[in-house]
């Protein structure tokens, strides 16, 4: 059974490409990135991370979400 998908839609012409540069320039150490491919399918890359870990990031984005930020 396929699961309902969410289109997320563009936010202010920021592109891919954009977002991965802004994040390489902010020295990082970790990174999680989640997201939709053009066929609409699930996506997900990290850095190397535990499950744990990349729970861990999901609840801060969720976090910050939920604030309105």
């Amino acid at each position: 059974m396929a699961a309902d998908l969410h289109v997320l839609a563009p936010r202010d012409n920021r592109t891919v490409e954009s977002a991965l540069g802004g994040a390489q320039s902010d020295n990082l150490v970790e990174l999680l990135a989640i997201g939709t491919d053009v066929d609409g399918e699930f996506v997900y890359r990290d850095s190397g991370l535990s499950r744990r870990d990349a729970l861990w990031l999901i609840e801060k984005a969720r976090e910050w979400v939920m604030r309105g930020e």
